[in-house]
């Protein structure tokens, strides 16, 4: 199941397959705990819903549009993209080469 986890983020998204892995560990040895105390495994399952769809709330309340003139917003997303790849050391030249691609 991690394997496919890690598999799905990287194919979707392209980075945070670690991340993944670790929430997802996480997530299920709290169920585990919840488990060993006789919690129904659907009143787990809805617990974990309700959590996601309180994130996704969360997430839209903060999330901000961002447009193709906002240059300073866009470097920002392209570093902090490249930071976690293979060219994230002296990344800048490319972050602005994808700038101008734009």
């Amino acid at each position: 199941m991690m394997i496919e986890i890690s598999k799905t983020i990287d194919t979707e998204v392209g980075d945070g397959t670690t991340s993944s892995v670790i929430f997802a560990g996480t997530l299920l040895a709290k169920a585990e705990e919840l488990l060993k105390k006789d919690v129904h495994s659907s009143v787990i399952i809805e617990g974990f819903q309700a959590a996601s769809e309180k994130a996704l709330e969360v997430l839209a309340e903060i999330s901000k549009k961002v447009t193709a003139d906002d240059r300073e917003t866009l470097l920002k997303i392209a570093s902090t993209s490249m930071e976690s790849k293979l060219i994230s050391e002296d990344s800048e030249p490319y972050q602005k080469l994808l700038l101008i691609q734009l």
